[in-house]
């Protein structure tokens, strides 16, 4: 049986800073924790969707018509025997997060055990430090999923029969001979007002633009959510070359999405834009544009401090 193992930030979902301080401060309050797990689960699936979750794990009023969600497409296979259970892997500290993240996911499926097992920074076994993450290694997850009294233990824990997904290519897991790495496109959630995420509105934004330049499009009438569709279906462009071929090999129904330029999302305003346009050159030009506004930062911060110390 197959174990689908997950790391959390930008793999999973990616949380905010008012996302930590929501789910520590309601985390142990029995009454209202579950109202907030209920709350986000409706607002990822409904119309206006926080943008916590990854795009395409869970339904959407916004994926492309036939798109089987990731999570749907894994119950199935664990409710056909094929797939033992879902695992959090990660180096976040916060164990509150996984565990919303999870009950989150389990709310929108109406299940409350696909997944069966949630590994943070600080789980006992694991070194901590302060400074620097953990590795992730094989001999380390082997050891806290059989060591522990969950039904991930169960049948035989083994590479062949583990994937690993994360937005990171260089774990140490991934030397593991026959154990199967995939790293995916690093997830944002740029619906939110974090300085990042406003950095990556306005990239996508100039993106959509040029494009629009090129159709003959008017850009000023298109809506204010298309830019954030276009960055959905360059997730789900890049995930359909990565987790879903990877579902595929443990079914043999017909691809549930197998090319994402070849469907719009409901709201998007033009089908003469093409989501597919920039192609795998996409995520290349993204990193390259944060790093260099990132740069720019550190120099308009040691400008400033140089005129402060005169």
């Amino acid at each position: 049986m197959v174990y689908f193992v997950f790391d959390l930030d930008q793999t999973l979902a990616d949380l905010e800073d008012a996302d930590y301080k929501t789910i520590t401060t309601y985390k142990n309050n029995s009454e209202l924790y579950p109202k907030l797990v209920k709350e986000y689960a409706e607002r990822e699936t409904g119309p206006d969707p926080i943008g916590l979750l990854r795009f395409g794990l869970v339904r959407s009023p916004f994926l492309p018509a036939g798109f089987k969600p990731y999570m749907e497409q894994i119950l199935q296979l664990k409710q056909l025997g094929i797939c033992q259970g879902v695992i959090i892997y990660s180096n976040n500290g916060c164990l509150e997060c996984l565990h919303f993240i999870k009950d989150v996911i389990h709310m929108i499926l109406g299940v409350n055990d696909l997944f069966c097992q949630c590994i943070h920074r600080k789980y006992p076994g694991r070194p901590y430090s302060k400074i620097g993450n953990p590795p992730k290694t094989w001999t380390e997850l082997k050891m806290l999923v059989e060591t522990a009294n969950t039904s991930c233990a169960i049948n035989r824990f083994v590479p062949e029969n583990v994937v690993f997904f994360d937005d990171l290519p260089d774990h140490k897991l991934r030397l593991q001979p026959r154990l199967t790495y995939v790293t995916v496109l690093p997830y944002k959630n740029i619906r939110s007002d974090s300085e990042h995420a406003v950095e990556l509105r306005d990239i996508i934004r100039n993106q959509l633009q040029d494009i629009a330049k090129q159709n003959n499009i008017n850009y000023t009438a298109m809506n204010d959510t298309s830019f954030i569709n276009l960055y959905n279906m360059k997730v789900l462009e890049s995930d359909a070359r990565t987790i879903q071929t990877i579902l595929n090999r443990y079914t043999s129904s017909d691809t549930p999405f197998s090319s994402a330029s070849s469907a719009s999302p409901a709201s998007f305003t033009s089908p003469s834009v093409s989501p597919s346009v920039g192609g795998k050159h996409y995520n290349y030009t993204l990193n390259n544009r944060l790093k260099q506004k990132k740069q720019q930062r550190k120099r308009k911060y040691k400008k400033n401090s140089r005129k402060h110390k005169k």
